[in-house]
Protein backbone atom coordinates (compact mmCIF):
# COMPACT_ATOMS: atom_id res chain seq x y z
CA UNK A 1 0.00 0.00 0.00
CA UNK A 2 3.10 2.51 0.61
CA UNK A 3 2.63 3.77 -3.02
CA UNK A 4 -0.50 5.70 -2.26
CA UNK A 5 1.76 7.42 0.92
CA UNK A 6 1.93 11.10 0.80
CA UNK A 7 4.52 11.45 3.08
CA UNK A 8 7.28 9.46 5.37
CA UNK A 9 8.07 10.04 8.62
CA UNK A 10 11.56 8.76 9.46
CA UNK A 11 13.90 8.47 12.38
CA UNK A 12 17.00 7.75 10.14
CA UNK A 13 16.13 4.27 9.49
CA UNK A 14 15.04 2.51 12.72
CA UNK A 15 11.43 3.92 12.18
CA UNK A 16 9.06 4.86 9.35
CA UNK A 17 5.57 5.98 9.28
CA UNK A 18 3.94 6.10 5.51
CA UNK A 19 0.97 8.33 5.87
CA UNK A 20 -1.71 9.34 3.37
CA UNK A 21 -3.66 12.91 3.67
CA UNK A 22 -5.61 14.89 1.14
CA UNK A 23 -7.47 17.52 2.53
CA UNK A 24 -10.75 17.11 -0.29
CA UNK A 25 -11.27 13.59 1.38
CA UNK A 26 -11.35 14.68 5.12
CA UNK A 27 -10.46 13.24 8.26
CA UNK A 28 -7.18 12.62 9.85
CA UNK A 29 -4.08 11.33 8.33
CA UNK A 30 -4.40 7.68 7.11
CA UNK A 31 -1.32 5.11 8.34
CA UNK A 32 -0.21 2.68 5.61
CA UNK A 33 2.85 1.40 6.57
CA UNK A 34 4.77 1.41 9.38
CA UNK A 35 8.62 -0.54 10.02
CA UNK A 36 11.38 -0.78 11.63
CA UNK A 37 15.48 -1.67 11.14
CA UNK A 38 15.14 -3.33 7.84
CA UNK A 39 11.74 -2.84 6.93
CA UNK A 40 12.42 0.57 7.32
CA UNK A 41 15.14 0.48 5.11
CA UNK A 42 12.61 -1.27 2.63
CA UNK A 43 9.93 1.58 2.95
CA UNK A 44 12.23 3.97 2.45
CA UNK A 45 13.77 2.31 -0.72
CA UNK A 46 10.17 2.39 -1.97
CA UNK A 47 9.39 6.00 -1.07
CA UNK A 48 12.49 7.12 -2.95
CA UNK A 49 11.37 5.19 -6.06
CA UNK A 50 8.29 6.98 -6.09
CA UNK A 51 9.59 10.30 -4.74
CA UNK A 52 7.17 10.89 -1.98
CA UNK A 53 8.58 13.35 0.82
CA UNK A 54 10.98 11.57 3.69
CA UNK A 55 10.42 13.77 7.18
CA UNK A 56 13.10 12.99 9.51
CA UNK A 57 11.42 13.76 12.72
CA UNK A 58 12.47 11.10 15.14
CA UNK A 59 10.58 11.84 18.38
CA UNK A 60 7.52 11.76 16.18
CA UNK A 61 8.65 8.59 14.36
CA UNK A 62 9.23 6.94 17.20
CA UNK A 63 5.98 8.21 19.20
CA UNK A 64 4.07 7.31 16.24
CA UNK A 65 5.53 3.48 16.19
CA UNK A 66 3.97 2.44 19.31
CA UNK A 67 0.92 4.77 19.09
CA UNK A 68 -0.58 3.88 15.47
CA UNK A 69 -1.40 0.76 13.78
CA UNK A 70 -1.83 0.07 10.00
CA UNK A 71 -5.07 0.82 7.80
CA UNK A 72 -6.49 3.53 10.95
CA UNK A 73 -6.03 7.32 10.87
CA UNK A 74 -3.76 8.43 13.20
CA UNK A 75 -4.73 10.01 16.35
CA UNK A 76 -5.68 13.41 17.26
CA UNK A 77 -3.21 14.37 19.63
CA UNK A 78 -0.67 13.72 16.86
CA UNK A 79 -2.27 16.74 14.64
CA UNK A 80 -1.36 20.15 15.66
CA UNK A 81 -3.95 22.73 15.54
Amino acid sequence: MLPGARFIFAKPIHYVIALRYVREEGGAPLVLSKGKELIAVKIREIAVQHSTPIIEDKHLARSMDVRVEVDRAIRLNFIKR
